[in-house]
């Protein structure tokens, strides 16, 4: 199916928390909040939640949500890519990639110059074919890793 024509638009929250809930995260245990106070290279930050406002990206096909992806800043300068999903039927025509860079425009509008992610090692090469490099710095997780690119203006 050819998706060329399909692009990111910006959604609300209470749309995208289903495709989070039922496809990206269906035994995810902790609750499934807007946004993440995790911050790069490594850490936790409660003040990420109060000071940042989330995006929410989606892309539609003949009016379903079949690809999303989120973003907020979680320093002056770093931006969090979050929450990428695509439909399986979708896959590998380029919609992830088409996600992750509104998220990078987006944060460079924020004022973001690098844009980070701890995806499933499992998508790890849609964010290399997007540019992104893995990080040294190695979590304590078998099934995510750090990822990290600089945001161009």
């Amino acid at each position: 199916m050819k998706t060329d024509f399909l692009t990111p638009e910006l959604i609300a929250y209470e749309e995208i928390f289903p495709v989070w809930r039922n496809h990206l995260w269906p035994e995810r245990q902790d609750p499934i909040e807007s946004m993440s106070a995790m911050t790069f290279p490594s850490g936790i930050d409660a003040g990420v939640m109060r000071l940042y406002k989330p995006s929410f990206f989606g892309i539609r096909h003949q009016g379903k949500l079949i690809a999303v992806n989120s973003g907020h800043l979680t320093s002056k300068f770093d931006y969090r890519s979050r929450g990428l999903y695509v439909d399986p039927e979708f896959r590998n025509q380029g919609l992830a990639q088409k996600l992750l860079d509104a998220a990078a425009r987006q944060g460079a509008s924020e004022g973001a110059i690098l844009m980070w992610s701890y995806p499933r090692r499992s998508a790890l090469f849609s964010y290399l074919n997007f540019g992104f490099l893995e990080s040294d710095i190695s979590p304590e997780s078998e099934t995510n890793c750090y990822v990290w690119k600089r945001i161009v203006r």
